[in-house]
């Protein structure tokens, strides 16, 4: 893995590397709500 050595790109690619592992945990959080969602007898029948 290559790294920056500017200060500035190091910070743009913490900054990215965050908002890659926010959106992820919201799309895995999103998938969990829909499976359990499944799995409700409510929302069993469709």
């Amino acid at each position: 893995m290559k790294r920056p050595r500017l200060g500035g790109g190091a910070d743009l690619e913490s900054q990215s590397n965050q908002l890659i592992w926010r959106g992820q945990f919201l799309w895995c959080n999103a998938g969990w709500q829909c499976y359990s969602g499944a799995t409700n007898p409510l929302h069993a029948r469709r």
